[in-house]
């Protein structure tokens, strides 16, 4: 009973659990993908604001560098001005076609850009005689080399791709600086915006830098679970922000393909590429700084977000390890098997002991049933208090057995008389076998004792019926008395007999009534 009891409890919670668990599951994830799309969503939004802050200070600017080309000198107070104006830009450079300045030399550029910024964004170490202006915190320079010389080296600015790029493609862009091997930067972004004379040929570029650490900051703090992370790609699908900073050079959404070649990867790795929006499950290794000590180098199945940019073609990606969406569910599932895997072992101990208190008194008459199978009905039965249906049991079968032992103490007793009578019947059918064996035995003698008187009275019969003509009287007479005397004996022994038959008749009829 223990067991069934058990087993049929075991089974609905198993289907308890498995219905909820399949239930909080699919919620959980709908609620965790909301959070993740949230999160994606306000970060997109927040860089999208910061680009367009800087979008439009860039294009404003534009304007007045557009409207005085005539007029070279202004160029270092525009460059100075977006700087002051917008906190997100960091520098600003203004580059002109070689020889539009002929007075100016071959190559014009004024940059300005703020010194507190880190000697790995902005090199400090220029010529003082490059100098045009310092401002509070902004230094303003026309050294055409002066931009990222520990990444170009001497490479003119004309040869640097955030200038050569909206130049050949005709139009604005945001542009990762590139070095001459190829490998992207990973300290500023450039807003470039090609310069237009009156008659609409470009004539140079107006670019403004912001840093990369705002970026990572904003990408890496969107973190809508522990292990989870944002990253954000660029045009060729490189990485612009990562938690890994190996993957920052040379390092691209195709490189999924290399670690996990399978189909849902794939779609993935298109479905970024082609500026979609959406989310796909794939296995991959974590990044070494958010992956614990025990799964590195481990793939497991993440749920990747991500979402285009509107202004720009890049993509947005979180991210979300599925330990962590379903963790807290996993954990709450595993306590509840636990709690439930020890409340079946106290319920099962407790319908032990119930069940051997219940039926503590089918044990005493089972014992009893036993003893009285054996012959023993001298046993008494305690009398129980209990109303239910076994204490009834209990009790009736204690009835039953008193009832018992009365009934064969009776039988017992009448079996004695039994057997007394059994007794005086038999000593009396001895006695009367005797008797029957001696009348049997007078019956024979009287008989034989018979033979002789009868044969003679047939012989005097015969004698006379055939020579009775010549017989004397006296012969006769002698003859008669021979005869009456033969009679008689016969007469007495037939009395005999008769005495013999009443006897037994009565007997027979005493003996009934004895019994």
């Amino acid at each position: 009973m223990s067991l069934w009891v058990v087993v049929t409890v075991t089974l609905l919670i198993v289907a308890v659990l498995f219905i909820m668990f399949r239930v909080s599951h699919q919620a959980i994830k709908e609620e965790a993908l909301a959070k993740a799309t949230q999160t994606l969503e306000n970060t997109v939004m927040e860089i999208e604001n910061t680009l367009q802050e800087v979008e439009v200070a860039t294009n404003n600017m534009l304007w007045n560098v557009e409207h005085h080309l005539s007029q070279p000198e202004v160029m270092a107070t525009y460059a100075q001005k977006i700087v002051e104006i917008n906190p997100h830009i960091i520098g600003c450079a203004i580059a002109f076609e070689p020889n539009f300045y002929p007075a100016k030399g071959e190559l014009f550029m004024v940059y300005s850009y703020n010194r507190n910024t880190p000697s790995s964004e902005i090199r400090n170490d220029y010529n003082t005689d490059s100098i045009v202006s310092i401002t509070d915190d902004i230094v303003t320079v026309n050294n055409p080399k002066v931009i990222q010389p520990d990444v170009y080296g001497d490479l003119p600015y004309t040869e640097q791709n955030w200038y050569s790029t909206p130049i050949e493609e005709g139009k604005k862009c945001w542009i990762r600086p590139r070095t001459p091997g190829g490998t992207d930067n990973s300290t500023i972004l450039t807003y470039s915006v090609p310069i237009h004379d009156v008659e609409g040929n470009t004539v140079g570029i107006l670019a403004a830098d912001i840093s990369i650490d705002w970026f990572s900051r904003t990408v890496l703090e969107a973190k809508p679970f522990p292990h989870s992370y944002c990253t954000m790609l660029g045009r060729r699908g490189t990485f612009i922000i990562h938690p890994d900073s190996t993957k920052l050079h040379n390092g691209s959404v195709y490189d999924l393909l290399k670690e996990e070649q399978d189909s849902e990867t794939e779609e993935l790795v298109q479905s970024i590429m082609a500026g979609e929006r959406g989310y796909r499950a794939i296995n991959f290794v974590l990044p070494t700084s958010l992956a614990d000590a025990n799964e590195l180098q481990k793939p497991e199945k993440c749920y990747v977000l991500y979402q285009p940019f509107k202004t720009e073609n890049w993509e947005a990606c979180i991210v979300c390890p599925e330990r962590d969406i379903f963790g807290a569910n996993q954990r709450l599932l595993s306590n509840m098997i636990h709690i439930t895997i020890i409340g079946l072992v106290i319920i099962f101990f407790f319908c032990i002991f119930f069940t051997s208190w219940q039926f503590k008194p089918l044990d005493v008459l089972a014992h009893s049933a036993q003893n009285i199978a054996k012959g023993n009905f001298t046993e008494a039965i305690p009398r129980t208090r209990r109303k239910d249906e076994i204490g009834g049991l209990q009790n009736n079968f204690r009835i039953m057995q008193k009832a018992l032992v009365k009934h064969i103490d009776d039988i017992k007793k009448s079996a004695d008389v039994l057997n007394e009578r059994n007794e005086a019947l038999n000593a009396a059918y001895q006695q009367v076998q005797e008797v029957e064996r001696v009348k049997a035995f007078f019956i024979h003698n009287v008989t034989d004792q018979m033979l002789r008187p009868v044969a003679a009275i047939d012989s005097l019969v015969a004698n006379l019926r055939e020579d009775y003509k010549n017989i004397q009287q006296n012969e006769v007479i002698q003859m008669s008395g021979q005869m009456v005397s033969h009679t008689q004996s016969v007469t007495a022994l037939l009395d005999r007999l008769l005495e013999l038959s009443q006897e037994k008749e009565s007997t027979k009829t005493t003996t009934p009534k004895e019994t």
